[in-house]
């Protein structure tokens, strides 16, 4: 490829910052992790994510592609430079996190994350409240309609407990059908927000919300005769487990 120029304005220098970054927080490697495994500086690493000196040069790209690539992300320098191509986190992000969760929905592809929380305090790493972020921010891409929750209940327990979260594409009016015998993000029409089991009811477009526990310690474990605004099947959810 020809000589490609240095960044002439702030938002092209950013726009190689924040795919550079992006890479690299999907693959959850630190600055110095990622460098010490490439041969690379991490004050240099750190000058292009940060746009100091000019950001990423075509030589910084040429390198964390080949690292990036390495990993197995096709990650292109033109990609990293100028945005040009298909991002290549979108395929990366669905088949590096997809676990079936056939409990759920399985006719919706759920999708299940979990991760371990760091053994050594000291090991810089990512914070995890960053990569679920990150996480979230490509399913609402993926998904523009999405919706998603924190599990505040022991409703759903043991396959949802309080603190995991959870994500779904919304359905509405006659659509909320589809998404009976399934736990969804649900939405009332007095704006109260769920995740329940959603059954059919006895009169005609309300619906019968439902904890799966039998033990829960919700006070009201069903609640009947419910008319819904939205519901979400669930796709994504993030468990943390303990170490």
């Amino acid at each position: 490829m020809g000589k490609i120029k240095k960044p002439r304005n702030e938002e092209l220098a950013q726009g190689r910052a924040k795919r550079a970054r992006g890479v690299r927080e999907f693959l959850r490697y630190s600055r110095r992790k990622l460098c010490e495994k490439y041969d690379m500086k991490a004050s240099t690493l750190q000058s292009w994510e940060k746009v100091r000196w000019n950001g990423l040069s075509e030589g910084g790209a040429i390198n964390l592609a080949r690292a990036y690539q390495a990993e197995g992300l096709n990650v292109t320098v033109e990609w990293l430079l100028f945005g040009i191509g298909e991002d290549p986190l979108k395929d990366a992000y669905t088949k590096r996190i997809a676990k079936v969760a056939p409990a759920l929905a399985p006719e919706f592809e759920t999708i299940a994350v979990a991760v371990k929380a760091p053994k050594n305090a000291e090991r810089e790493k990512i914070p995890e409240d960053e990569t679920v972020a990150q996480e979230l921010r490509y399913f609402h891409q993926l998904h523009p309609t999405s919706v998603d929750a924190l599990i505040v209940d022991d409703g759903l327990a043991p396959w949802l407990v309080p603190g995991d979260r959870v994500a779904g594409k919304r359905l509405f009016e006659e659509d909320i059908e589809k998404a009976v015998d399934h736990i969804c993000i649900v939405q009332t029409l007095t704006g109260k927000v769920l995740i329940r089991q959603v059954k059919r009811s006895h009169e005609a477009d309300r619906y019968t919300l439902i904890c799966t526990n039998p033990n829960t310690t919700v006070s009201e474990r069903i609640l009947d005769n419910i008319k819904l605004f939205s519901v979400a099947p669930v796709l994504w959810i993030r468990k943390a487990e303990l170490s």
